[in-house]
């Protein structure tokens, strides 16, 4: 299986686990370099001021619970 990194936490996902994110506004828009779920919360927080601790989309929130699960069997170094 050929892996691929997160573009921020730089872990080795499947593909299909990964995938971009629209940010605009601030100045700032554009897609994110493809990021785990995991880290997709973390930047939807950062860029809208707000702590949550999982996403209300039942993708999103479905690619956040699937990365943390890639994490559990897969620790980072392996």
């Amino acid at each position: 299986m050929r892996l691929k990194r997160c573009g921020v936490c730089r872990t080795s996902y499947p593909p299909e686990l990964l995938s971009q994110m629209f940010l605009a506004g601030d100045g700032e828009s554009g897609h994110t370099a493809p990021v785990c779920g995991i880290c997709a919360l973390d930047l939807s927080n950062e860029h809208h001021g707000v702590s949550r601790t999982h996403f209300t989309g039942q993708i999103a929130e479905g690619m956040r619970r699937d990365a943390l699960k890639w994490r559990q069997t897969h620790p980072v170094g392996e």
